[in-house]
């Protein structure tokens, strides 16, 4: 570290002694041949070894298309593709010759033609006319749309190719165009922006690799007012850190980044660059302390036009985030339950691979203070959310306000199938609570409807036997049993995952006693049971609000969702033959569902009816929606008449489904969500139904998913064999069917396709 400052300093006043020598090329006012050496320089102008660039010369049209792919910085390109550009549609372009591949390069890119008797004629001269053409053409300007044949040299001389001397002479026929001529015009060319790019030509070369930034810099071309410096340091996770600079940058080498504490230089962060977007610079770290204060140093940053800045540096704090936000999969918070429970959230749906205990290590200072390996740990799933586990720690206790490190494993695999932090595992910090855990038990009994009772307990319960409704067992005043015929664990809000409720073949009397009995019920960690309990209970239950609807409005011209006040019964929601729909200001019309879909995500109970495909409803029309008053809540209870309400006819025609996002959440995959929901089924799970095309040297690449994930009826999971996070990626479908199946989507549809983005 302290070498390279010594270097930095020594480069400062190189640097200062070398501004007071410019060269001759930044000072404009260049000869001809001054022009053809800086040409030659770049790559475009050959001689003849001896300095001789023929510059009186007239120029021939297999030269000029030489010239033309240079100037656009394809020779390369064009070379390790000859035997592509060497055979043209020209008949007296022969494939042997050396301008062959430049003549076929042109052809196939619409930037030359030939003459209407099919020849190209390689071995004529060109005029004036034609080479400014043929410049336009580069540089992004499209012929009888930004300008014609006749107005070729009025948009030269507007653009700056050209200067007046040359405009004023336009009219002089039969002129002899040279090499020096097409010199001039190439020089000029190189600071004009391209019109479709908006990225000027020398800038082009650079970024092709055909010129350095240095040489650039060298000849005057990369001017640069602006001084590079960090606007702001923000760390969004124990492991990440987020650098934003006040203009666009190329990516740093690894080895050019240095972080250190700011009290203590020889504690060291790794630092790895993940991503570049622009002046947005995201680098991976080893754990930093939070609220820690660090040093972040950068050697040798280069901005996008190549000035080079050989010392930036900023500070920072240490991440301490309990939340985190992310597409990718990482540890979102860790939170303290007591002294032998702590809860962890992800960014991502978990599933049983979260339970493996061999994933799991806790640290305290940087000694092992429990382990999954060590048989110290029970995992649990939660079942009152989708992303989050349960640590119980079997035999240790936690100390109150004593710092502990949770460090999970890069093998734990998310509902996604995305391994989490990219494969390198994942760690958080939390202070130790020792509030001593109540032992499992139930905290109430109680009758929530005419036939239904619900069971409370002190925290989460096993499924696997409190949903088996022969485990209970509801016996009235006169010792008669009252069969359950449903058990269902649920709950709302922090007694989600800890209620069961059993429904009753029979109803309550609100003026008796009951009782209740279950075998066996386990807690989520399979550590602590209750067996053959029995519970008292009154039968005096509540007057529930009955089944009602909060809202009723139309998705599309083929879709009516309706939002309920409770959640429904599962097993009648999705049956169709609960709803219809009236017209009312037709009152012909009428309609059955084709298909039901239910969703009772974020506490919003909705029901979307799909119609047949020849009842569509009419925009502005009035309708009439009825669920048969047998329909049924979650509690088992129906309304006291069929439900109704109007509503007002879609002017949405676009019933078929779309991607809505696509983002990379991984190195491997793609997560897709849709504007509706979509079905199962072939079209939509198969792997060759989707193509992800990326640009790489000018090529169009496609590639197909090697597998897919179905995770709900809006959002697909992509898996790849690789995904660049530097590349620019569009997805496209075949076909999409929507969740009823009556709808598809083609390519002859359009909206098809859409800009893969990277996640945040």
């Amino acid at each position: 570290m302290f070498k390279k400052r010594i270097i930095i300093s020594i480069v400062l006043v190189v640097s200062l002694f070398i501004a007071c020598f410019l060269p001759a090329y930044a000072q404009g006012n260049l000869t001809t041949y001054e022009k053809a050496e800086v040409l030659n320089k770049l790559s475009i102008l050959t001689g003849m070894g001896d300095g001789d660039y023929k510059l009186s010369e007239p120029i021939k049209r297999g030269q000029a298309a030489t010239f033309i792919v240079r100037i656009m910085g394809k020779e390369e390109y064009v070379l390790s593709n000859k035997e592509r550009y060497s055979t043209t549609k020209f008949p007296d372009v022969i494939s042997s010759q050396w301008y062959a591949p430049y003549v076929g390069y042109c052809s196939q890119n619409n930037i030359i033609s030939g003459f209407e008797d099919g020849r190209f004629a390689p071995e004529d001269t060109i005029n004036e006319q034609a080479f400014l053409k043929l410049m336009l053409e580069v540089l992004g300007y499209r012929n009888n749309i930004d300008y014609t044949w006749d107005t070729v040299y009025e948009k030269a001389y507007e653009i700056g190719l050209i200067d007046i001397e040359t405009y004023d002479a336009r009219y002089i026929k039969n002129r002899l165009y040279t090499r020096g001529d097409v010199v001039n015009i190439l020089y000029n060319s190189l600071t004009l922006v391209n019109n479709v790019t908006n990225i000027r030509v020398i800038d082009t070369l650079i970024n092709e690799g055909i010129v350095s930034p240095e040489t650039a810099e060298e000849l005057g071309f990369l001017e640069d007012s602006m001084e590079t410096f960090i606007e702001s340091v923000t760390p969004f996770g124990q492991n990440l850190i987020t650098v934003y600079f006040n203009e666009e940058i190329e990516k740093p080498d690894d080895e050019d980044i240095e972080i250190y504490e700011t009290n203590d230089i020889t504690k060291s962060l790794t630092a790895s660059v993940l991503s570049l977007t622009e002046n947005q610079l995201i680098i991976q770290t080893s754990n930093q302390v939070p609220d820690r204060s660090y040093t972040i140093e950068f050697y040798n940053i280069r901005d996008k036009k190549g000035n080079v800045t050989s010392f930036l540096a900023s500070a920072f704090k240490g991440y301490r985030n309990p939340n985190l936000q992310s597409d990718f999969f990482r540890i979102s918070k860790v939170e303290p339950i007591n002294r032998n429970v702590v809860n962890v959230y992800f960014t991502h749906p978990v599933n049983a691979n979260s339970k493996i205990a061999l994933y799991y290590d806790i640290l305290e200072g940087e000694s092992v203070f429990a382990s999954g390996r060590n048989q110290d740990m029970i995992i649990s799933t939660l079942n009152s959310v989708k992303n989050g586990v349960s640590i119980y720690l079997k035999s240790k206790s936690f100390t109150n306000g004593a710092e502990y490190r949770l460090e999970i494993s890069g093998n734990l695999t998310s509902a996604y199938g995305v391994k989490l932090n990219e494969g390198e595992g994942d760690s958080i910090s939390f202070e130790g609570r020792d509030d001593s855990g109540d032992e499992f038990k139930v905290t109430s009994v109680k009758a929530v409807g005419s036939n239904r009772v619900s069971i409370e307990f002190n925290r989460e319960i096993d499924t696997n036997f409190a949903q088996k409704a022969v485990n209970y067992m509801v016996k009235g005043p006169n010792g008669l049993e009252i069969p359950v015929t449903k058990a269902i664990v649920s709950g709302e809000g922090d007694k989600k995952g800890r209620t069961v409720y059993l429904n009753l073949m029979y109803s309550l009397d609100k003026t008796k006693q009951y009782t209740v009995r279950f075998e066996y019920i386990m807690d989520i960690y399979k550590s602590s049971f209750l067996e053959e309990m029995e519970y008292a209970f009154s039968g005096a239950y509540p007057s529930n609000t009955l089944l009602y609807f909060t809202q009723v409005w139309t998705e599309d011209k083929g879709t009516v969702c309706i939002r309920f006040n409770k959640p429904l019964d599962l097993s009648m929601a999705e049956n169709k033959v609960y709803y219809s729909i009236r017209g009312v200001t037709d009152t012909a019309y009428y309609a059955m569902p084709e298909k039901v879909y239910y969703d009772e995500s974020n506490g919003q109970y909705v029901v979307k009816l799909y119609l047949p495909a020849d009842r569509q409803m009419t925009s502005g029309h009035k309708y009439k929606v009825t669920v048969l008053k047998a329909m049924r809540d979650s509690f088992g209870e129906s309304p006291a008449a069929d439900l109704e309400t109007t509503f007002t006819g879609s002017s949405n025609s676009n019933v078929k489904p779309v991607m809505n996002r696509a983002v990379i959440i991984s190195r491997d995959s793609v997560k897709v969500e849709f504007s509706k929901e979509i079905s199962a089924e072939i079209p939509n799970i198969l792997v060759s139904n989707y193509t992800l095309q990326y640009v790489d040297g000018g090529v169009t690449i496609s590639k197909l998913p090697v597998s897919l994930v179905y995770v709900d009826p809006k959002t697909l999971v992509l898996k790849f064999d690789s995904l660049d996070l530097y590349t620019e990626y569009t997805l496209s479908f075949d076909a999409l069917k929507d969740y009823s199946g009556l709808y598809t989507r083609t390519a002859s549809d359009g909206q098809n396709s859409i800009k893969v983005t990277v996640g945040q």
